[in-house]
């Protein structure tokens, strides 16, 4: 077991170091002319994502060192029996895992704002809120991670933060669905099987994201914490977003 979680912390550096490797190409290497704001979102997205990479990683690494100095040396920092405390470990996984879904989603976002004007034959509609939420949706992402804690006993204060904060994020995920979808509005469509997979991406992902609100309604979360009903709301995000998102630009650029 030792052996895996050193496994995984390298497998966390080796994330981290090509969050740093984007962001500085970004920030030094683009073409002369290509402005912030003259960026392709996808681009937009994939800057996104290498903040949230180079910020949450860590936590999940230091996290995993810690495991296997409890286990090494039997030091209390998330076993009872040792004095430890397994809420500890409960809030840095989350602290790392919540972000990480938007690492593996924002990239998806990024390809769908390719995609989709290509086959409205449309210019994309509301460029600089998209690049904006995509941001807003990388920040924001750090501050929900407790909506997965409601049933731990934390207290309501606490609670009431995270609540908002869970909430918040359905603000820019919003502006997303709106401006993709005001994208098609009065295009000419072209349905390929890239636009096909875009467009089941917009109802699959949609569909994730509303269930995802119940997470952030605290007296709903507690009834449905630990059910198919989380499992059902990650696989509609990640399979009905990510990977159709996928299928959408492997088809689009290959």
């Amino acid at each position: 077991i030792n052996t895996a979680l050193i496994g995984v912390i390298l497998l966390g550096f080796s994330s981290i170091f090509t969050g740093l490797n984007f962001i500085t190409t970004i920030h030094r290497l683009r073409a002369p002319g290509m402005t912030f704001f003259r960026m392709p979102l996808f681009i937009w997205s994939l800057y996104a994502t290498a903040w949230t990479q180079v910020l949450a990683t860590p936590v999940i690494a230091i996290t995993l060192m810690l495991i296997i100095l409890e286990r090494l040396f039997a030091i209390g920092f998330f076993e009872p029996t040792l004095g430890g405390d397994p809420i500890l470990y409960e809030h840095l996984f989350w602290m790392y895992s919540h972000p990480a879904v938007y690492i593996m989603v924002l990239p998806a976002f990024g390809v769908i704002s390719e995609v989709i004007p290509v086959f409205s034959r449309k210019e994309i509609f509301g460029y600089e809120f998209l690049a904006g939420s995509t941001v807003a949706i990388a920040f924001l992402s750090f501050g929900v991670w407790v909506h997965h804690m409601f049933a731990t006993g934390l207290g309501l204060p606490v609670y009431y933060v995270f609540a908002i904060g869970s909430m918040l994020i359905a603000i820019p995920t919003g502006i997303k669905i709106f401006n993709w979808i005001a994208t098609m509005w009065g295009g000419s469509l072209w349905f390929t099987t890239s636009m096909l997979f875009a467009i089941a991406f917009l109802i699959e992902f949609t569909i994730g994201g509303l269930s995802g609100i119940a997470f952030a309604t605290i007296p709903i979360d507690w009834q449905i914490t630990d059910t198919y009903f989380v499992v059902a709301h990650i696989h509609y995000v990640l399979f009905g977003g990510t990977v159709f998102a996928l299928f959408a630009g492997a088809y689009y650029w290959f």
